[in-house]
C-alpha cells in the first residue's frame, strides 16, 4: 500500500513483536478435498472439530455461503466482520480466487527490494496528526535521523528492506480497486494471534502476492503431499488448537459478536455453547434488522415514484409494485 497509494494511509513506525512464531502458511496444489483431509489428519470423524478462537476468513457473505460443509462448522467471518477481532488460528479462505482485482494482482511484480542501513531512532515525542500523512512522516523521519547523526558521535545503525515500485502514472486510475484489496488483505492477515493457512482454490491471481511473499521470507509454502511432514499439519487441524473451546468459551464469542451486530455468527456460537435463548434473540434481531432494511429500501422506491417526475407512469407504477412486495416481506 506505502508503494503504491501512499497517500491513502497514514504512515507509522514499523511494528515488531518480542515473541516470534510459526510463518503463515500458504498451501499450493491442494483441492477442497485434500484440505479436508488435511483437517482431519487421523481422526475418525469426518468433520475436524474447531474451537471458537479457530476462524475461517472470507471476503464476503456470498462466499460464506459456498463454504464446503466441513468448514461450516468452524465459526465464519467476512473479512469485514473480522475486523477488529483476534483469534489463535485463521485460515482466509478463497480470498484472491474471488477478488475483483482479477490479473491487476500483476503490480505486485513490479516492487524491488534492496537491502540498505539506517539511523535507528529512538521517537520520545508523539507526531501529530499531520506528520502522520506519508510526505510528512518520510520529511519528519529524515529530519530526526540528520538531527541525530549531528549531534551524537557514534549512531547506531539498523537494517531494513528498501521497497522500490516503477513510476506508473495509470496506477491510481487503472488498479484502484487493488488499494482496497490489499488494505483487506491486511485486515484478513493480521487477525491471528498464532497461525495463518491461506487457501485458494484458483491460485492464479495470488501467483504475484504468493512471489513477493515468499521474496520477503515470510509465509512457508506448502505444497501438496507436504503436509504429512508439516510438523504444524502432519497430525490434522486439530493439532492447531490448545484444547477445545468450553461452552463457556463459546459464549463470550457469541456475546462478543452479538455486540457487534453480527447475529448469525453470534447465533451460530450459542448453538454450540447449548443457549437456546440467545440463539433465538440473535435470529430475532438478525430478522428485524433484515424487515428494517427492506422498509427502508420500500421507502426509497415510493419517494422516487411519488417525487421522481422524469418517471413515466408503467416506471412509477412498477416501483410502487415494487415497494409493496418488499413491504410483504418485511412483514
Amino acid at each position: 500500500i506505502e508503494c503504491f497509494f501512499p497517500e491513502t494511509i497514514d504512515k507509522l513506525q514499523r511494528e515488531a513483536s518480542d515473541l516470534d512464531g510459526p510463518k503463515p502458511m500458504l498451501l499450493t496444489g491442494f483441492s477442497e478435498e485434500d484440505l479436508m483431509a488435511m483437517m482431519i489428519g487421523h481422526s475418525e470423524s469426518r468433520n475436524p472439530t474447531f474451537g471458537c478462537n479457530q476462524v475461517v476468513i472470507v471476503r464476503d457473505q456470498e462466499t460464506k455461503q459456498t463454504l464446503p460443509a466441513f468448514l461450516k462448522q468452524a465459526l465464519c467471518l467476512t473479512v469485514y466482520e473480522a475486523k477488529g477481532l483476534e483469534f489463535d488460528d485463521v485460515i482466509l479462505f478463497n480470498f484472491f480466487a474471488g477478488s475483483p482485482a482479477g490479473n491487476k494482482w500483476r503490480i505486485i511484480k513490479d516492487i524491488t527490494m534492496t537491502a540498505e542501513k539506517r539511523i535507528k531512532l529512538k521517537i520520545d515525542e508523539e507526531l501529530t496528526i499531520n506528520e502522520l500523512d506519508a510526505t510528512q512522516f518520510d520529511r519528519k523521519m529524515k529530519k530526526l535521523r540528520q538531527e541525530v547523526k549531528e549531534d551524537e558521535e557514534e549512531v547506531e545503525m539498523e537494517e531494513y528492506t528498501q521497497l522500490h515500485v516503477k513510476e506508473r502514472n495509470e496506477i491510481l486510475r487503472d488498479f484502484s480497486v487493488l488499494c482496497n484489496e490489499l488494505k483487506h488483505l491486511y485486515v484478513s492477515v493480521t487477525r491471528p494471534k498464532v497461525r495463518l493457512l491461506i487457501f485458494d482454490v484458483d491460485e492464479k491471481n495470488r501467483h504475484a502476492m504468493s512471489q513477493y511473499w515468499e521474496d520477503c521470507n515470510v509465509i512457508d509454502v506448502v505444497q501438496k503431499g507436504e503436509e504429512k511432514e508439516h510438523p504444524l499439519l502432519k497430525h490434522g487441524f486439530e493439532t492447531l488448537a490448545d484444547s477445545a473451546s468450553s461452552k463457556i468459551e463459546w459464549r463470550m464469542m457469541g456475546i462478543k459478536l452479538f455486540r457487534k451486530k453480527f447475529y448469525i455468527s453470534a447465533a451460530s456460537c450459542f448453538e454450540k455453547s447449548e443457549d437456546e435463548d440467545l440463539k433465538h434473540k440473535c435470529l430475532a434481531y438478525h430478522h428485524a434488522e433484515q424487515a428494517s432494511s427492506l422498509e427502508s429500501e420500500a421507502d426509497s422506491l415510493i419517494y422516487a415514484a411519488t417525487n421522481n417526475k422524469a418517471l413515466k407512469k408503467f416506471e412509477k407504477k412498477a416501483k410502487k409494485t415494487e415497494a409493496k412486495i418488499l413491504k410483504k416481506k418485511a412483514c
